[in-house]
């Protein structure tokens, strides 16, 4: 199975053995509008592989893996590594935990810093703009500050961080009209995930769409460089942004 030109995907689909493989270019999509995650099965031995960073799967999805089955990216080049963002990943029928799963971690392959996230999701059901307020995360859940804390603002606007923060990634894949948000930080945000991995990607902003940092944004104690970003969206950040290192999308300055 290839997938070799962009669509909006709505079918469950099951890769029982074998690759299925998402061409360079191309990008599968929600429809406009649904919420909805994809519903995807990866069966022992089986793939889903990424030709490169342009091979863009913009939806969550609902992933049940058996065995060996995992998402592949392509070995050898900087432009290889991706981001693969879940709502909920099972693997031989137990729930993973949200956060960041790399290579070590058995269901990812390919270049460094390749990933799979499972975020805490923003709602905004508490009518505020408050990262800290429960009512606006999924579950009633604050995501914590630290090294495999992963977030979707997909249903955002605008969120307000007060103090230093730490994050490992931030996800911006709205399908409704909006397609802005903006993440204020009164104090500095570390995008990491750890000492080895530095570069891994920190944000996905799907194409088309606007995440605005308006927040000082650093590496782990302004040690390490760049950070890489991937969608093809924009990232609006402030002028002591680190920059980003093999991207598919564009930053601007606030």
């Amino acid at each position: 199975l290839r997938f070799s030109r962009s669509e909006a995907v709505t079918r469950p689909l099951e890769v029982v053995s074998g690759p299925a493989t998402l061409a360079s270019g191309v990008t599968l999509t929600a429809p406009d509008g649904s919420d909805a995650a994809w519903s995807l099965e990866l069966g022992d031995g089986a793939e889903f592989k990424f030709t490169d960073i342009t091979a863009r799967l913009s939806l969550p999805v609902d992933v049940a893996i058996t065995g060996s089955g995992k998402f592949a990216f392509a070995k050898g080049s900087p432009t290889a590594r991706g981001l693969v963002v879940a709502r909920s990943v099972t693997t031989n029928g137990v729930a993973l935990a949200k956060g960041r799963y790399a290579l070590a971690d058995g269901i990812v392959s390919g270049s460094t810093g390749s990933s799979l996230v499972i975020p805490y999701r923003w709602t905004g059901a508490g009518g505020n703009a408050s990262f800290d307020d429960a009512d606006n995360w999924e579950g009633g859940v604050v995501p914590p500050s630290g090294l495999n804390t992963p977030v979707d603002l997909s249903a955002a606007t605008r969120v307000e961080i007060a103090g230093d923060y730490s994050l490992t990634s931030v996800v911006y894949l709205p399908t409704g009209a909006n397609r802005e948000a903006t993440l204020a930080v009164d104090g500095t945000l570390s995008l990491v995930t750890d000492e080895d991995d530095w570069y891994g990607c920190a944000t996905y902003v799907k194409e088309g769409c606007r995440l605005a940092l308006d927040a000082k944004v650093i590496q782990r104690g302004d040690t390490k460089g760049p950070m890489s970003m991937i969608g093809g969206g924009t990232v609006a950040a402030k002028g002591d942004f680190p920059g980003l290192l093999w991207t598919d999308g564009v930053v601007n300055y606030l």
